[in-house]
């Protein structure tokens, strides 16, 4: 024990110079610059992120209700499900809707495999990293190796470049001051590289106008998007182009047949049942949305999915956890014996006011995109 004190008093001075150091520690001028640029860069991408998101009110019907149905249940939060009785679930990883989820209540508790484009926008955290990275490893080549690091930086950059203005010529109002601007942005900083080593502040100079070419197309598309007041609200896409115009609220996005058929079944379904059931998300999402309550799909998102069998569909009519459905040629066509069943089993309804749904022939424009019309209304009720 003696021979241990001894130990942790053999350098008293020890801990005391290091806890002054600790004390008189400055941050160097480069750590400065990294932090100031960090909070810029924050505090940028947030601006892009949050300003005039109320142009885009609901978005998708389909993520919209979802992230509605996760807030009405904790089974439904950690399952991501669609609707909220819990039958179907997203088929996306659940960390972005529990965030959405949160967000949403958060927001409302202070106030009141396929390659599609906003797949690949979540590309867009990680493809920033790689960027980043890149940039780092090519500053450390052009420093330690200056004429390969420039032959390097002028390909990788040249190449990144050329895909950008080439992908920018689909904006044709923007596409030729964007492109001259990112070209003459990119000569000066590598013909500045090329005079002057990299280790001087021209130098420095250089590599930034460097970066700063690679940012001008993404920056600007970013600013299109961001101050776009008619965006595309089911399929955002960065750009200028006008989209389909955000509503309200989901209640007047509903055709006028559809708010008959939603007023009956909120009149007669019993509580704690599904509100109807349909084949697919998309003709389900704007009915979650306008009441909150359970509504069943056959097909789940496309209607190709096996949710439940024709054997669990009667067992749920003769209990009561389903008496009506919204039947149209699809569900004959892509379940045929739920179709078959239903046809046989269940009586069709007849409201006043409104011309049998199953007679339309036309499309009608929601903000998930063009659906189809109203189908007919079943009454599934067993006496």
């Amino acid at each position: 024990m003696a021979a241990h004190s001894k130990l942790l008093v053999k350098n008293p001075s020890e801990a005391g110079v290091r806890g002054e150091s600790l004390k008189t520690h400055r941050f160097t001028r480069e750590q400065i610059i990294a932090a100031i640029g960090l909070v810029l860069i924050i505090v940028l991408g947030a601006f892009l992120r949050f300003y005039q998101l109320g142009a885009y009110s609901i978005g998708n019907t389909y993520y919209a209700a979802t992230v509605q149905s996760m807030l009405t249940s904790w089974h439904n939060f950690f399952y991501a499900a669609f609707e909220p009785g819990g039958s179907v679930s997203v088929d996306k990883p659940p960390l972005g809707f529990w965030l959405q989820a949160i967000s949403a209540l958060v927001y409302f508790s202070f106030t009141t495999g396929l390659w599609h484009t906003y797949y690949l926008t979540m590309l867009g955290p990680a493809l920033a990293a790689l960027v980043a990275a890149s940039v780092w490893a090519l500053w450390q080549v052009l420093k330690e190796y200056p004429a390969y690091g420039w032959i390097l930086m002028a390909y990788l950059t040249g190449i990144t470049l050329i895909f950008q203005i080439i992908t920018f010529w689909q904006f044709p109002n923007y596409a030729l001051p964007v492109t001259v601007t990112i070209s003459v942005t990119w000569l000066v900083g590598m013909a500045l590289l090329a005079w002057q080593q990299p280790k001087t502040w021209l130098g420095n100079v250089a590599v930034v106008l460097v970066c700063i070419s690679l940012l001008i197309a993404p920056l600007t598309l970013s600013g299109l998007t961001t101050f776009n007041i008619h965006p595309d609200v089911g399929l955002p896409n960065a750009g200028p182009d006008a989209g389909q115009a955000a509503e309200p609220n989901m209640l007047s996005t509903l055709p006028a047949a559809e708010k008959v058929i939603l007023a009956y079944l909120l009149a007669n379904t019993a509580p704690g049942s599904y509100l109807v059931a349909t084949l697919d998300s998309h003709q389900a999402a704007p009915y979650i949305l306008a009441t909150k309550h359970p509504v069943l799909t056959f097909g789940g998102f496309s209607g190709s999915d096996n949710v439940i069998s024709v054997d669990q569909l009667a067992q749920m009519a003769a209990s009561g956890e389903l008496r009506f459905v919204l039947a149209g040629p699809q569900l004959t066509q892509r379940k045929p014996e739920i179709g078959n069943w239903v046809t046989q089993h269940c009586s069709i309804v007849i409201l006043a006011g409104m011309t049998p749904p199953s007679t339309a022939t036309s499309q009608i424009q929601r903000p998930g995109g063009m659906q189809p019309p109203p189908s007919t209304l079943y009454d599934c009720a067993i006496d």
